[in-house]
């Protein structure tokens, strides 16, 4: 039996990896070829990330000593698929050593992490052309975003972009029913929390008229102080309960700056808030253009300003809530599910493990 090998950053605690990796592994399996996982950085790291509590070296240095000893096993595998990079913040030895070795390996982002590197003076001299020379040795890219895929096309032109998708089956076919007070929702973590900064001002203004109420899956309690005068709620992420708090949104945003960073980013908050038959607000920046059918799926903003007019016809119109979200459901089903991607996902991974390209 063939055997493909995960280097991936997370656990199944970390989204990137849940959703670029460790989805797809029932269906590799059922593909005929068996499946490993090791990833880099454990539940622990995590927990501190996310909590923003200081980390050890010596928990890093343990992290990364294990994935250093995994690589003396790689001989058994016939593929091995990489999240972004062996060692963040090392020079590509081991990548190139897989090279020297004819180890094949795929490369997979759905983040701009080549940008961690194009900055600083030293950083740019020991790290600039780090991801361009992995890219280059690599059987197959993919990517999640055209932002990425445009980036990787100078380097390998076996580029093949999937986004980021979520399983339908823990998605309900129906429409939930409406809240009793209007809720404005959003989803992500920690280290992506700030960006609702971005539209404090309009959020602010939009309360004084209207009743509503601000729920926030994955963010810090520090958020109740930055954003004050909100009426706000914390709640924990859980992957059991993700989807059942986010049915209990009226409408789902994602405020974004326009940086190189966030223009590399794959809108998955913007597939999951349509998945569960929302209308989605989002700034126009990379990916959110694409998915975001304006008026059709929800609205694209320009100004920080039009976020007041756009929440105030999601929130006097329940039927354009219902026909936005519906929408969106649809445009989910029919291109942004494990259900249909993973047939293209498995093409790549055969055909490289079966040696035909």
């Amino acid at each position: 039996m063939k055997k493909v090998l995960f280097f991936t950053k997370y656990t199944r605690m970390g989204a990137n990896s849940r959703y670029r990796s460790y989805q797809y592994v029932t269906y590799i399996k059922k593909n005929g070829i068996d499946v490993d996982i090791a990833p880099l950085f454990d539940d622990k790291y995590i927990e501190y990330i996310y909590s923003r509590k200081k980390l050890f070296i010596g928990d890093i240095f343990r992290c990364y000593f294990r994935r250093f000893i995994k690589l003396f096993s790689l001989k058994k595998y016939d593929l091995i698929i990489i999240e972004a990079e062996l060692f963040p913040y090392i020079p590509n030895i081991f990548e190139w050593l897989l090279k020297v070795f004819k180890i094949s390996y795929i490369l997979d982002y759905d983040d701009a992490i080549f940008h961690h590197y194009d900055e600083g003076f030293l950083k740019k001299i020991l790290l600039g052309r780090k991801i361009g020379n992995i890219a280059k040795n690599a059987k197959a890219i993919i990517t999640g975003s055209p932002y990425l895929t445009n980036y990787m096309n100078r380097y390998n032109k076996k580029i093949y972009e999937i986004p980021t998708v979520i399983d339908l089956n823990k998605y309900p076919v129906e429409k939930a029913a409406m809240p009793k007070i209007f809720t404005i929702g959003w989803i992500g973590s920690p280290y992506t929390e700030d960006y609702l900064l971005e539209i404090y001002a309009p959020l602010k203004e939009f309360y004084k008229g209207h009743n509503y109420k601000l729920v926030l899956i994955g963010a810090s309690q520090k958020m109740v102080e930055k954003l004050k005068d909100l009426p706000i709620e914390i709640v924990e992420w859980n992957e059991g309960d993700e989807v059942g708090h986010l049915q209990k949104f009226n409408v789902g945003i994602m405020p974004l700056p326009d940086t190189k960073w966030t223009r590399g980013k794959c809108g998955f908050k913007l597939i999951q808030y349509m998945g569960c038959f929302l209308p989605v607000i989002a700034d126009p920046v990379g990916i959110n253009k694409k998915l975001v059918k304006e008026g059709i799926t929800g609205f694209l903003p320009r100004e920080k300003k039009d976020w007041i007019s756009v929440l105030e016809k999601i929130y006097k119109n329940e039927k354009l809530q219902i026909a936005l979200g519906n929408e969106g459901r649809q445009i989910i089903e029919k291109k942004y599910s494990i259900e249909v991607v993973h047939k293209n996902y498995l093409n790549i991974l055969s055909n490289i493990v079966n040696k035909k390209f």
